[in-house]
């Protein structure tokens, strides 16, 4: 008798030596033993924390001892990066752009073959970019780069030279601790303080910048002006490494990828042997109590509950979290999210009573004013507009800034866009480890927010999840049949 080419006793010996090292130690381990299935490890969420843990895990050591399952609510992968056809190009709504010095992303691209997108042009000799004070410019930059530097020593000083080394070397520490290999991250006090960001954090960001004696005019409109775009918030309200991630962005080179950064998760999701369920929401994760080891039941709103042995949660956990989690030692600290709204138009010129000119720059940064309702205005191409706002913008108000405005020509969004990042976040403990085998991904947020940032924190906790799969794997019953097969 023949067992696909092995015979029968041949077979039965090598069932023998798989037991040997249990037999070894007077213990009968039934041939479908524990460690013979992998850990199951539900990650809820798709966004770039999700995917980079997913993609990280499943790529270890450890990939043929797990099953990863991701839970994603949405019909789509990549969270908060989000690309939108329109007027004929492909508009980000969310996360727009990132650095060629984020290696996570940036190594991404390449290992994927992605492209990135072309710089668009816009027709005529519009300045780049300025600073609208709401009844004025009060910066303007030149197509020349060198014109634009002087201008900026003359009305600023040594201000941006200043707060460009400070921009340098926080992303400098950022990347020493980031891209290492550390473990010890039960609290995002922990990754802040291994990442080299503690000295750098916990203070608003004009005063911060005032003690540094940055000119209070440059902090007032440029960094300001940043702040705002990136994160629609005022400098008297926005933490100090907040502050300056917007700076080392403005200062650095940026891309984006062509059709979309959220194709970028999508290939971490297709590389991570992860089995994706897209349209489930998850209601309710339960902590089994009295289980041996640690174990998880999922409830999704189709009525659906399955177990797992570990949960990673990969969502932004708001003020009114949608999933209730029982049995936890710890639970995620609740973080405000700024509710931005994205105004899209196609084929407008700017009124010439609004701005003074029907040749404006050609983005539109801002600093605080009540006549401004918008905190940036940006030409994608020659037809083509984008707005961010913290209030919707209405119809009333698009004709005041555009000539010959149509409603048939705007598309809206509105969603919770970014993390309020408010200098006391770090003064109540936040948990990354919420129990054994669950982990929360979205808490740094609170200190700063990027796709490079929480693909970081994906990338951390999943090696700490590798960790945890090894110790499991060790101490279980059939562990030295294992080592011996």
């Amino acid at each position: 008798m023949k067992l696909r080419g092995i015979s029968a006793a041949c077979f039965i010996f090598v069932c023998l030596l798989g037991s040997y090292g249990a037999l070894g130690r007077g213990k009968q381990v039934p041939l479908a033993s524990t460690c013979s299935s992998p850990k199951r490890i539900a990650v809820i969420g798709a966004g770039a924390a999700g995917t980079s843990f997913a993609y990280s895990l499943g790529r270890s050591k450890v990939q043929d001892d797990v099953s990863i399952t991701i839970l994603e609510a949405s019909l789509r992968v990549g969270g908060r990066a989000m690309a939108w056809e329109y007027n004929g190009i492909s508009v980000e709504l969310g996360a727009s752009i990132f650095l060629k010095e984020n290696q996570i992303l940036y190594n991404a691209t390449r290992e994927f073959n992605l492209t990135f997108e072309a710089e668009r042009s816009v027709r005529g000799g519009r300045p780049p970019w300025g600073v609208w004070a709401g009844d004025g410019f009060a910066f303007q930059a030149s197509k020349s780069s060198s014109a634009t530097l002087a201008r900026m020593f003359w009305r600023y000083g040594l201000a941006p030279v200043k707060t460009a080394r400070l921009a340098r070397k926080a992303a400098d520490d950022f990347a020493h601790g980031a891209y290492g290999t550390t473990t010890d991250i039960k609290r995002v006090q922990d990754l802040v303080r291994s990442w080299g960001l503690a000295e750098v954090v916990g203070e608003p960001a004009d005063k911060f910048f005032k003690e540094r004696d940055i000119k209070e005019l440059f902090t007032d409109e440029i960094i300001q002006a940043a702040t705002r775009v990136n994160y629609a918030q005022d400098i008297n309200a926005i933490d100090s490494l907040g502050a300056l991630i917007c700076m080392a962005a403005a200062n650095g080179e940026t891309v984006r990828v062509e059709g979309g950064n959220q194709q970028i998760f999508e290939h971490f999701v297709a590389k991570s042997g992860a089995a994706l369920r897209l349209n489930s929401s998850v209601l309710e994760v339960q902590r089994v109590q009295g289980h041996a080891d640690s174990a998880y039941k999922v409830t999704t709103a189709d009525g659906q509950t399955s177990t797992f042995d570990a949960v990673v949660i990969a969502v932004p956990w708001k003020h009114e979290p949608f999933i209730l989690l029982e049995n936890f030692a710890k639970v995620p600290r609740p973080i405000e999210y700024v509710h931005l709204h994205v105004t899209l138009i196609a084929n407008l010129t700017a009124s010439p009573a609004y701005f003074g000119t029907t040749d404006p720059p050609v983005q539109i940064l801002t600093k605080p004013h009540p006549n401004t309702p918008f905190l940036s205005l940006s030409w994608l191409s020659d037809n083509t507009i984008k707005i961010f706002s913290l209030q919707r913008m209405s119809d009333k108000v698009l004709a005041e800034i555009f000539k010959d405005f149509s409603p048939a020509n705007v598309f809206r969004h509105s969603w919770d866009s970014y993390p309020l990042l408010k200098p006391d976040y770090l003064s109540k403990e936040s948990y990354v480890q919420l129990d054994e085998g669950a982990w929360h991904l979205n808490g740094f947020e609170g200190v700063f927010s990027t796709m490079e940032s929480q693909a970081a924190v994906g990338r951390a906790v999943a090696r700490v999840a590798e960790l945890w799969v090894e110790e499991q794997r060790e101490t279980s019953d059939c562990y030295g049949s294992r080592s011996l097969g």
